[in-house]
C-alpha cells in the first residue's frame, strides 16, 4: 500500500472522529451518556492514530534510509585532461534499471551522444551501492569550447523489490572552467608513466634492427660480400 492511500485513510479516520465529536456534543444534552461514550470513543480513535501516523513515519524513515539512490555527476578530476559523465549509487542498497532522460541531450564537440548502452529495457541495469559507471565525454580542452555545460533531465530506476522511481537531476562542468582540474600533479605524472611501455616497444624494435645487420654482417655470407666489395 503506498504511502499516500495510507496517509489518507488516517485522514479520514480523524475527519470522521471529528464529525462523531461534533454531534456528540450537539446532542449532549438529550443523551448524556451516549454522548460521553462516543466523545470518549472518538478521541481514543484520534489518539490512535496519531500513534499510527508516528509510527507510519519511522517505518518511511527506515525505507527511505534503506533504498539506492544512483545520481549523474559531473567529473573532470579522476583522469587527466578527460571529463567524464559518472553515475554512482550513493545508497545502501542496488539499483536496478537505471536509466537517464535529458532534458537537453549530452553531446560532445564531435556531435556523438553521450549514454550508458546496455541493455535494450535499460541503460544500466544494476549498480551496486557506492559503486559507479563512467563514460568518456570530450578532453577538457574540448568539453570548454561548448558554451552552454548544464544539464538537468530524470534518472529513473528500480529497488530490488520492483519500486520504481524518478528523481530529477542537475548537473554542471560549469563550475570547472577557468580553473584548477587537479590540486596535484599525480594524474599527469600517471599519464605520461603510460607513455613508457610504448617508448620501450620502439627501443626494442630499433635495437632488433640493429642486432640483424650486426648478424648479418658477422655472418659468412656477410664476410664474404664484405670481401667483394674491398676488392672492387
Amino acid at each position: 500500500m503506498s504511502r499516500l492511500i495510507n496517509k489518507g485513510i488516517l485522514l479520514i479516520v480523524v475527519l470522521s472522529s471529528i464529525v462523531i465529536i461534533t454531534i456528540s456534543v450537539y446532542n449532549y444534552a438529550k443523551n448524556p451518556k451516549d454522548s460521553s461514550s462516543l466523545i470518549v470513543a472518538s478521541l481514543a480513535i484520534i489518539a490512535s492514530v496519531i500513534s499510527g501516523y508516528g509510527a507510519q513515519k519511522v517505518v518511511e524513515y527506515q525505507e527511505d534510509k534503506e533504498k539506492p539512490y544512483p545520481y549523474p555527476i559531473a567529473d573532470l578530476q579522476s583522469r587527466y585532461n578527460l571529463a567524464q559523465l559518472t553515475v554512482k549509487n550513493y545508497g545502501p542498497s542496488p539499483a536496478y534499471n537505471i536509466s537517464i532522460k535529458w532534458d537537453k541531450p549530452l553531446v560532445s564537440t564531435k556531435g556523438e551522444i553521450i549514454e550508458f548502452k546496455g541493455s535494450s529495457q535499460s541503460e544500466i541495469p544494476v549498480l551496486p551501492p557506492n559503486e559507479h559507471i563512467s563514460k568518456p565525454i570530450d578532453t577538457a580542452t574540448a568539453l570548454y569550447s561548448m558554451e552552454d555545460l548544464n544539464f538537468t533531465g530524470t534518472i529513473k530506476f528500480e529497488d530490488g523489490g520492483g519500486k520504481k522511481y524518478n528523481n530529477l537531476f542537475h548537473i554542471s562542468f560549469e563550475q570547472y572552467r577557468k580553473t584548477l582540474l587537479h590540486e596535484k600533479e599525480e594524474l599527469k605524472m600517471y599519464y605520461q608513466l603510460q607513455k613508457i611501455p610504448k617508448g620501450l616497444d620502439s627501443i626494442s624494435k630499433e635495437l632488433n634492427k640493429i642486432r640483424k645487420k650486426i648478424d648479418n654482417n658477422s655472418s659468412p655470407r656477410g664476410r664474404k660480400i664484405r670481401r667483394r666489395s674491398k676488392i672492387h
